[in-house]
């Protein structure tokens, strides 16, 4: 097991392909180029954040510490969970508040893999001398091949796998929220801290 202290993360900008706010603190993360590759981070986000409607090859979850954001088909407050299934549109994004969240993304059952965020920015870097991301797309300059807009997170995969990015079909028609407020919970004695 490998423990670190969350200062000992460096705060990092991040999504700069989506646009606005958004840094964080990477805590754990797995192997880049493997299906299973994951990470593990606290993130920070604006109210002028940009996350047009979308969907993802890999699987994620997002655990609401402090904010409210509605990203479509439902919105997250303190204590809410969500997670958003690869192939499962949601979105626009839209921060009610600047929010703090605990964020765990990892390559799903499609196989597709993740890309860290470090392999992100490398890709949008490269892709900048072909075009320019705005609000969360990918505008390719004009006469180059390939689409002209897309996703910016697409256009990133796509860039460092040189291939077509295949959105798995979606398992769930949308994606999901859960509110710990509206649990029944109950103390067990003996236990500190269980439920």
């Amino acid at each position: 097991m490998k423990v670190i202290q969350v200062d000992d993360a460096p705060l990092l900008r991040g999504l700069e392909h989506r646009g606005g706010t958004f840094h964080s603190r990477t805590l754990v993360e797995g192997q880049p180029g493997t299906p299973g590759n994951f990470k593990f981070s606290l993130s920070w986000l604006g109210t002028d954040y940009s996350g047009p409607r979308h969907r993802h090859n890999f699987d994620q979850f997002r655990y609401m510490i402090e904010g409210h954001s509605d990203y479509g088909d439902g919105s997250l407050g303190p204590g809410m969970l969500g997670y958003y299934p690869e192939g499962v549109h949601y979105g626009p994004q839209v921060n009610k508040t600047p929010i703090m969240g605990a964020v765990l993304e990892f390559g799903g059952a499609s196989g597709s893999g993740y890309l860290l965020q470090r392999e992100v920015k490398a890709g949008m870097e490269e892709l900048k001398a072909f075009g320019e991301f705005k609000d969360g797309v990918f505008h390719r300059n004009e006469g180059l091949p390939g689409k002209r807009n897309m996703d910016a997170y697409q256009a990133i995969w796509e860039h460092v796998h040189k291939r077509e990015m295949v959105y798995p079909k979606p398992r769930y028609s949308a994606p999901m929220f859960m509110d710990s407020a509206n649990f029944a919970w109950i103390p067990v004695s003996g236990a500190e801290g269980v439920s």
